[in-house]
């Protein structure tokens, strides 16, 4: 059956995670029309490619999921885009100054070639579009509706996205060549990716098990099976994935080799009784599980319990594997505690760091600390952030840790030094910074404004020597949506 275009009434029912709303019941008429091709949409998730032998070697891809959030086409997409084409030109700009003479590129808004004070735009999507030819092949492709995110394999070659359009997992991989072209199983001449990369299989092999998806995805976690059993020798390496949703449920997927379907996900369990709302979930590698943090726009259902999953594998049988509770993070002693965004851990994963809304703030848990009332989180210090707060990452740079933090309304980012927490910088200059990545190697921040369709890049650096973090420049012209709530 067809993706179609979903009216504003519905999207707002739908809801962002800003929003805090959820679908109900919407019939949906208009089919749409097709994407734009190479055009930034709402974007509303970043990843950046790496090999997995270092996660943090500099990356050559630019992931970016357009949420098709105003409904003005039939479908999402996934544009890639080559972060070498954008730092070369950062770089020209640095040498050579923002007035693109002698051959050089510079901004491409003349208004800013003379004014520093202007935002430097780089290029469009297209621009510095990936993939391989003069076409740019492979560098874009269709998927559902409303992606609520992107998470990287372990393995480095393939990335996952909850689709909220229709309840499901895609998953795509990248050209192992090294054009950045994504792979999916399109058709030849379309862009569009296959059902399989869409629809996840549901068959478990696990007996008068019910594993069907009835909830709202907005959130996954993205583990290496190895971290939780240990593989037979010469055995691949495989993904454990939690797909979390709103309805107070947790999908959990492995990777499957049976049928020739090399890596196909199966959905092996649906966990239930999770507190309902969740809006994002970020997994604590020391003890493979995920915290999950919810949002509730209905105050009887709101909590100041962050969630925890982890996952059983059973070796005797993986379809039978399970998701599982584990003791939630229980938030007392604060004003309210009961709107978390994100969740980071400190390099060395002692401190968890909190995202909340409610008080809008970062708040530190000392996982290893004893709290004033046995049952609680070991909170050492809450610390103010902008209006809205959105993402959380932490990057870790001389040694030191960092927390780089979006706020959606306040219209800027925040980064804050750690041990104590507290403010090294505001970059201000944002309509709507929501989705954020970090690239560890070149100490960017990439930002997705998504309220105007650009991405800024972020240069972090400087806050190492005390001073402010700046905005090197965007991809994209910001524009006005037609019909944003």
């Amino acid at each position: 059956m067809p993706v179609r275009g979903i009216p504003l009434f519905c999207t707002l029912l739908l809801g962002l995670p800003f929003a805090g709303l959820t679908l109900a019941g919407c019939q949906i008429p208009n089919p749409g029309i097709p994407p734009v091709q190479a055009t930034l949409n709402f974007p509303i998730a970043l990843a950046l490619t790496a090999p997995a032998s270092n996660p943090d070697a500099q990356s050559d891809f630019l992931l970016v999921v357009n949420a098709n959030y105003d409904a003005r086409y039939n479908q999402g997409t996934i544009l890639s885009l080559d972060m070498r084409q954008i730092m070369l030109r950062f770089d020209e700009i640095r040498a050579n100054g923002r007035f693109p003479q002698n051959g050089h590129m510079g901004c491409t808004n003349p208004a800013s070639w003379d004014d520093p004070n202007v935002e430097c735009q780089i290029a469009e999507a297209v621009d510095v579009m990936a993939g391989s030819g003069p076409n740019h092949d492979g560098a874009e492709v269709w998927i559902d509706s409303f992606g609520a995110g992107i998470v990287r394999s372990p393995q480095g070659d393939r990335f996952y996205i909850p689709t909220r359009s229709t309840s499901n997992l895609t998953w795509v991989d990248i050209d192992p060549s090294g054009t950045g072209a994504i792979m999916c199983d399109q058709a030849p001449g379309s862009l569009r990716c296959g059902d399989r990369r869409r629809t996840t299989m549901v068959e478990t092999g696990c007996t008068d098990r019910d594993v069907t998806l009835r909830g709202d995805p907005n959130a996954l976690v993205v583990m290496p099976m190895s971290s939780l059993v240990t593989l037979p020798a010469g055995t691949a390496e495989r993904d454990v994935l939690l797909m979390l949703q709103r309805n107070g449920t947790a999908a959990l997927y492995l990777d499957s080799l049976e049928g020739g379907l090399a890596r196909q996900p199966i959905r092996t369990h649906v966990l239930t009784g999770l507190p309902p709302d969740a809006i994002n979930a970020e997994l604590e590698t020391s003890t493979g599980l995920a915290w999950v943090s919810t949002s509730s726009p209905v105050s009887t259902r709101a909590t100041r319990l962050l969630a925890r999953v982890g996952v059983f594998i059973d070796t005797q049988n993986e379809h039978c594997s399970q998701a599982f509770a584990a003791p939630p993070v229980f938030l007392d002693g604060l004003a309210t505690g009961f709107d978390t965004r994100d969740v980071a851990f400190s390099a060395d994963t002692r401190y968890a760091y909190v995202l909340s809304r409610s008080p809008e703030s970062i708040i530190t848990i000392d996982q290893e600390g004893t709290p004033f009332i046995p049952g609680n989180a070991a909170i050492t210090d809450v610390d103010d952030v902008g209006f809205g707060p959105s993402r959380l990452r932490r990057i870790t740079m001389d040694g030191r840790d960092f927390l780089v933090t979006t706020c959606f309304d306040g219209r800027a980012v925040w980064v804050m030094s750690t041990a104590p927490t507290q403010v090294a910088s505001i970059v201000p200059g944002f309509d709507g910074a929501y989705e954020m990545v970090i690239d560890v190697e070149r100490r960017l921040a990439i930002v997705a404004d998504f309220k105007t369709s650009v991405i800024r890049f972020v240069d972090l650096a400087p806050a190492v020597h005390g001073h402010d973090a700046v905005v090197l420049g965007r991809v994209g012209t910001p524009r006005t949506h037609v019909g944003f709530p």
